[in-house]
């Protein structure tokens, strides 16, 4: 399945969710930005932190599965925070270890 939003001049979606290796986390910007991409786990504990430079058009961030000291993270539960300067949005999605 494919978690997607519509924010008028934007839209975002991350797919697979579930995701077992990687996550893609796609948006179309209207204006050259920074993305700053924060995951949390079910506690509330940001476990990697992503940020990038992003074009007008089609942008898509890849997210391996690993925290920011390059663990792979375990089953369950986590938060995607995604913030640009034209929105910010929190999204659910379920890592099932393989």
């Amino acid at each position: 399945p494919v978690g997607s939003f519509d924010f008028g001049v934007n839209s975002f979606k991350y797919y697979p969710n579930p995701f077992s290796n990687e996550l893609n986390i796609e948006f179309y910007s209207t204006t050259d930005d920074i993305a700053e991409i924060e995951i949390f786990d079910i506690s509330g504990r940001k476990i990697k932190k992503l940020q990038r430079n992003c074009k007008n058009g089609l942008n898509i961030i890849i997210w391996d599965g690993k925290d920011d000291k390059g663990n792979q993270i375990k089953t369950g539960l986590y938060f995607v925070n995604l913030r640009m300067e034209e929105f910010v949005g929190n999204y659910k999605v379920l890592y099932v270890d393989r």
